[in-house]
This record gives C-alpha cells, sequence and structure tokens, in this order.
C-alpha cells in the first residue's frame, strides 16, 4: 500500500548514489561499495577514526515540487543517532562524515525530502536505504550463498540419488551422503537462470534474493538438524557433532541465536531436547529464528519490503 499525504509528494522515490567512499582519509576499494544490493562492507577495514562519504542524487527529481530540499541521513540504533546532511539542491551532491565514536555494528543512509507547504514544513520523498556494515557480526548475508557445494542436477536423472529422484519437481535437496551437497533441480524451468541474474532489476531482483535467501535456509537448516542428531553424551559429557561442517554450522547458528551464551550450550540443549518437549520447542524455535537470519532470509524480506513500500 502506498502512503498518500494532503500535499504535493515527489513524483518519483530518490535515488542516492554512494560517490566514494574515505577511511581516513583513504579511498575504499570500490568492490566494497554494493551497488546493487546497497551496502558499503566496512568489516575488513582496519581500525579507523573518521568515515567520510561523497554522496548524490539527480537534482531534477526535485523539480516536481517547489522549493524541495534533500538530506542525507544517517540512521544508527546501537548508538541512537539519526543525523542529517544537507546536500546541494543545484547539484545533488553532498558529504558525509562521521567519526567513528558516532557509530556501531552498522547503519543506514537514506536520502529524505522536504519543502515549505502552506507555511508549515512537509516531508514529501524519500528513497530506499544503504546499509553500511561496520561489525561482521551485523552484516546482512547475502541471500543463497551456503558455505558448501551446490551442483546443479536434473532429478529425473537416473544417476541423482534416490532421494532427488523421489522428488524429481523438488527445486532442492541436500544430500548427506559422504560431504554434503546442496543439489539444485536443474529440470525446473527459469530456477537456474533465475538464480544467476546477476544484473536482475527492480521485482526480479527482488524475487532472486528472496528465492536465494530462502534455498540456502533449507540447506542450513538440514546440516543443523543432521547436526543434533550426532550430538552424543560421553560418561555424562556432552560431545559435538563428528564432521567439521556440522560443528561449523552449530557454532554459526550459536551466534545468531537468542539465550545462548556459546556452541557448547547449544549442544547441551539439543541434547536435553530429546527428552523434553518444552526444551524441544524452545530450542528448535530459536534456532529457526537463527537460521532465517543466518540465511539472509530476514534480510532479503525486510528489504522486499521496504523498496515495495518506496516504489
Amino acid at each position: 500500500m502506498t502512503v498518500r499525504f494532503p500535499w504535493p509528494t515527489l513524483e518519483t522515490d530518490l535515488q542516492l548514489v554512494i560517490d566514494e567512499v574515505l577511511v581516513d582519509g583513504v579511498p575504499l576499494d570500490p568492490s566494497l561499495v554494493d551497488g546493487e544490493r546497497q551496502r558499503v562492507a566496512l568489516d575488513d577495514t582496519s581500525a579507523w577514526r573518521e568515515l567520510r562519504m561523497a554522496v548524490s542524487i539527480d537534482p531534477e527529481a526535485l523539480s516536481s515540487v517547489a522549493g524541495a530540499a534533500a538530506h542525507a541521513v544517517v540512521e544508527c540504533t546501537p548508538t541512537n543517532v539519526r543525523i542529517p546532511f544537507p546536500l546541494d539542491t543545484v547539484t545533488g551532491a553532498g558529504q558525509i562524515t562521521l567519526d567513528r565514536d558516532e557509530i556501531a555494528e552498522r547503519f543506514s543512509v537514506r536520502v529524505e525530502a522536504v519543502a515549505t507547504v502552506e507555511g508549515r514544513l512537509r516531508h514529501v520523498g524519500a528513497g530506499p536505504d544503504w546499509t553500511a556494515v561496520i561489525d561482521r557480526v551485523a552484516a546482512p548475508v547475502p541471500p543463497g550463498m551456503p558455505p558448501f557445494e551446490t551442483v546443479w542436477i536434473d532429478f529425473r536423472d537416473p544417476t541423482a540419488p534416490l532421494g532427488a529422484r523421489s522428488m524429481p519437481e523438488s527445486p532442492t535437496y541436500m544430500d548427506l551422503q559422504g560431504d554434503p551437497r546442496l543439489l539444485l533441480n536443474a529440470a525446473v524451468d527459469g530456477f537456474q537462470h533465475l538464480l544467476h541474474a546477476n544484473t536482475a532489476q527492480l521485482e526480479r531482483r527482488r524475487l532472486r534474493d528472496l528465492l536465494g535467501a530462502d534455498v540456502a535456509r533449507y540447506a542450513v537448516t538440514c546440516l543443523f538438524r543432521a547436526a543434533a542428531v550426532e550430538v552424543s553424551v560421553d560418561d555424562g559429557v556432552v560431545q559435538p557433532p563428528e564432521r567439521p561442517v556440522y560443528r561449523q554450522v552449530c557454532q554459526a547458528v550459536a551466534d545468531r541465536m537468542p539465550g545462548i551464551g556459546d556452541v557448547e550450550e547449544l549442544y547441551e540443549k539439543l541434547h536435553a531436547a530429546r527428552d523434553s518437549a518444552l526444551v524441544a520447542q524452545e530450542v528448535w524455535g530459536a534456532a529457526d529464528l537463527a537460521i532465517a537470519a543466518l540465511s539472509g532470509r530476514d534480510d532479503a524480506l525486510v528489504t522486499a519490503c521496504r523498496e515495495v513500500k518506496h516504489a
């Protein structure tokens, strides 16, 4: 649903462009500025004190409302700040300058437009957010990129694993025999083309990201459930899964799981869940939430909702 105001608003969304990022005066590698997903990766940079961003918009986008002015607005929830930076109404250019103490974990940058209408300052337009990630733990996970082998096969092929052949119309199957592999069904018309659509735009990009995140969530869930089966007890001490990839998945889930101090506590809860329906409900519910965040599903969904709202 589109929000409508009883005063003039801009005819199109404002598209913020990040032209350059300087970290303590040194230009950031342009590959770390992802214009497609509107993200800036700062988590791999060394300790720094000052961040500067040269940003711009198309000034013509302001012309549909008389006297409209735009600001690039920085919001950071962990430090509870909201800082506006004015953009030139003629050139559309502006600069964001932030001290390291003002921001933490991750922050967003959006452009907002205001104008004086009948003597009152009104909000007349905005654009989608950029996200800047400072700490890796706070980074949105790129959808559809699980940390294990993925293979495209036709699930109808006689050489496909039995589990895949039993579900020939399913888009995915997690093969846990030997080294875990995520099998993607090449027989599903358009599936491979959509997941590999690196230049997709608008609704097609949103669908690609949501589909990719759902595939990743399915794969991580399969690995995590298989890992839970391998958790055992030896002389009263809970033992982790034997497979390294299972331990890796459990560690990643524990890092994201609310109410879990470390992965050893997760192993204990997984073992206790076998004898208690209440513990099982608690641990598996929290694990599902953690996996949704870990796979990038939550971030893809939030991004899609925000972009559709401003469409």
